[in-house]
C-alpha cells in the first residue's frame, strides 16, 4: 500500500495506518484491543492503572444488547489517536474531525452505528463512576451538564493491559460472531 509520507503509522499488527487516507483494510481488531488496553484512563492520573479497553467493556455492558458492539468499539479511534483528556481535546477542534473520520471507518469496518445516546449516556455513566472511585471525585460542579445513571458503581478492580485485552477481544468476537481473522 502507498501512504503519504508524514501522515500515517505502524499499528501493532504491522499495518500501515494513513491519517490522510482511511481504509478498511488499515483497521484490525487486534490493533484496537491492543491499543486501549495499554492506553491508561484520566490521562494517567489515577490510583491504579486502568485501561481504556476495561471502560469499553464496561460501556459495553451497561447498553441494551443491541448496543454492545457499539459500546465496545466507541472509544475505538483512540487505538490510532490517543486517548486524550476533554479539557484538552476541546482546544484542538482539528482533532474531533480527525477522530470522527477514524471512528467512521471502524463502524463501518465492523458494522455497527455509533455515536448513539445509549453508548453516549452507558460512557457518561462509566466516567462518572470511574472518576469516583479511581480520582476519588466528589465534586462534579465544573464537569458540565452530563446525563447519567447515578445509581452505577464502579466496583472492579482495575484489569493488567494483558487481561483487559484478553477480555476485550472474547467480548469483540461474541458480539460480532466474526472469527478473528475476519
Amino acid at each position: 500500500m502507498v501512504v503519504n509520507k508524514d501522515s500515517w503509522m505502524r499499528t501493532f499488527t504491522g499495518l500501515q495506518f494513513d491519517f490522510l487516507n482511511i481504509k478498511a483494510c488499515q483497521i484490525h481488531i487486534l490493533d484496537i484491543a491492543h491499543s486501549l488496553a495499554n492506553q491508561c484512563r484520566f490521562t494517567g492520573h489515577i490510583k491504579e492503572f486502568y485501561s481504556v479497553a476495561e471502560h469499553s467493556l464496561i460501556v459495553s455492558h451497561l447498553v441494551p444488547e443491541e448496543f454492545a458492539l457499539a459500546g465496545l468499539l466507541h472509544d475505538a479511534s483512540e487505538a490510532y489517536l490517543a486517548d486524550i483528556n476533554k479539557p484538552a481535546k476541546s482546544l484542538l477542534p482539528q482533532y474531533y474531525e480527525l477522530e470522527k473520520k477514524v471512528q467512521a471507518a471502524i463502524a463501518k469496518r465492523y458494522d455497527f452505528k455509533h455515536g448513539t445516546d445509549e453508548v453516549q449516556y452507558a460512557d457518561n455513566t462509566a466516567l462518572i463512576a470511574e472518576a469516583k472511585h479511581l480520582l476519588e471525585e466528589k465534586d462534579f460542579s465544573g464537569w458540565g451538564e452530563i446525563e447519567y445513571d447515578e445509581t452505577f458503581v464502579y466496583k472492579s478492580i482495575p484489569l493488567t493491559p494483558r487481561q483487559a485485552e484478553q477480555k476485550f477481544m472474547l467480548r469483540f468476537l461474541k458480539l460480532s460472531g466474526r472469527k478473528l481473522l475476519d
